[in-house]
């Protein structure tokens, strides 16, 4: 970053305390968050400054008000008067980090404080870019401006037509290959008991530092315990009335497809903090088909045995609802579908790829590039209940314009995704890093502004 801007004050901020202590040996700005929010006292938050914030917070997020940024939060304390205060210290404090003119890079908009941080960078004059990995095209990763709009840098319509193709043969690979975080986690590697003490201090100071994102000491333990007695740490396995492509091609009659997420995952909290109930979703979705109609509900394999036997008894009380083995093909539920609605999940892409129906009820970021969106914001849900009960869906043809824009705003480098230490993408780092600042330095064009016409 530093050779790429040359003579730019460079901040860094993290929760983690190793991360700090890393940075400050290198002799760069790094700023350890916790430590600032313990200092900050919620009183000196007035209900002006946290109305000012709010207006600006509104506009540069696209829409988002305070409270729906901090009720997509998974860490928020229960109690609500500690939510408060989770609240006025975080506004203190980042409203005296982000300063005008900020310009910002991040993880995904999938916690409060990079939520706000962000829209504040955005309507302060400056930019944030929020990255996310993205399942299509294959291997990149979508850079946000606000959780619901990418940035876009200029790309050639050859480029985008290469990144369709690609995007289309990859649907045939496998889920855990063609999407870096869905692959298994590989053996954790043996450490040093050095390297372990040292973890087990920087884990002891986030947790003194009360850092809402420190690692449980109890959590790899677990992980190791799972493997060998998953029983007493996992539910039961439900009876699923699919369990296998076979059965799957048994079927008769139509029917909708329906992909349940991970939870929490940020696909719920960010993309639809309007809609993030699953069950309650699929109720409504089961309840607008036409009699005779089937809703396929297909579990999440990182759900597996993650979910009670109670939260599936109650979609199969649904009468017309049968669920899926996760590992059933996605491929062939969705090129057999009617139609695919997601909450906001990249499956809904994958069928207007595949030249069938995609519908999200909340607002992804390629939500353009469906046959509908964002039907839980607006509050059009009638509109889709409309479409189910006539069968007459809008036209799934794919949009080459909004494709061109979508895959603009993905840079072509996969995120690395590390868990306890061990890496489980294939990322060039140096590689990563190249792409993200060359991205930065263009990402100028407007929304609604094909890429092709901008400088």
């Amino acid at each position: 970053m530093s050779a790429n801007y040359p003579g730019v004050p460079i901040l860094f901020v993290s929760f983690f305390w190793r991360t700090i202590r890393y940075l400050r040996e290198l002799g760069l700005d790094a700023v350890y968050l916790p430590e600032l929010l313990n200092r900050a006292r919620p009183d000196e938050c007035s209900d002006a400054l946290l109305q000012a914030v709010e207006a600006e917070a509104f506009v540069g997020s696209g829409g988002a008000n305070l409270q729906l940024m901090l009720q997509a939060e998974r860490f928020l304390p229960k109690d609500a008067q500690a939510a408060n205060r989770f609240l006025r210290t975080h506004v203190l404090v980042l409203n005296s980090l982000v300063r005008p003119g900020t310009w910002s890079v991040g993880s995904m908009y999938d916690h409060f404080v990079y939520w706000l941080a962000g829209s504040l960078a955005n309507a302060r004059g400056g930019r944030h870019f929020a990255m996310v990995g993205a399942a299509v095209p294959p291997g990149s990763t979508m850079m946000l401006r606000t959780p619901w709009e990418l940035w876009y840098a200029p790309i050639s319509e050859t480029e985008a037509a290469r990144l369709l193709e690609v995007s289309r043969e990859s649907l045939t690979r496998p889920l855990d290959e063609r999407i870096c975080y869905m692959r298994p986690m590989p053996p954790r590697p043996p450490r040093p008991r050095g390297y372990y003490r040292d973890f087990m201090s920087d884990l002891l100071m986030d947790r003194r530092a009360h850092s809402y994102f420190a690692v449980p000491p109890w959590l790899p333990i677990r992980g190791k315990l799972e493997k060998v007695w998953p029983r007493a740490f996992t539910w039961a396995e439900p009876t699923y009335d699919v369990a296998d492509d076979a059965t799957l091609a048994t079927i008769r009659g139509p029917y909708v497809y329906f992909p349940l997420h991970m939870e929490p995952e940020a696909t719920l909290l960010m993309y639809s903090p309007w809609c993030r109930d699953q069950i309650e979703a699929a109720r409504l979705v089961s309840q607008a088909l036409p009699a005779g109609w089937k809703l396929l509900v297909k579990e999440n394999p990182k759900m597996q045995r993650r979910r009670p036997l109670a939260y599936y008894r109650t979609l199969t009380s649904l009468p017309n609802v049968m669920l899926v083995h996760p590992h059933v093909s996605t491929i062939r539920l969705a090129q057999n579908a009617q139609a695919t609605i997601a909450i906001a999940g990249n499956a809904a892409l994958e069928a207007v790829l595949l030249g069938r129906p995609g519908i999200c009820l909340g607002r992804p970021p390629f939500r353009r590039l469906l046959t509908a969106a964002d039907f839980a914001e607006s509050l059009k849900l009638a509109e889709m209940f409309r479409w189910l009960s006539t069968c007459e869906f809008p036209s799934p043809k794919l949009s080459l314009s909004s494709w061109h824009l979508y895959v603009s705003g993905c840079v072509l480098q996969p995120l690395p995704y590390v868990s306890f230490g061990t890496d489980i993408g294939f990322t060039d780092e140096a590689s990563l890093v190249e792409a993200i600042c060359a991205f930065i330095r263009v990402a100028t064009v407007p929304e609604g502004v094909n890429p092709k016409d901008s400088s």
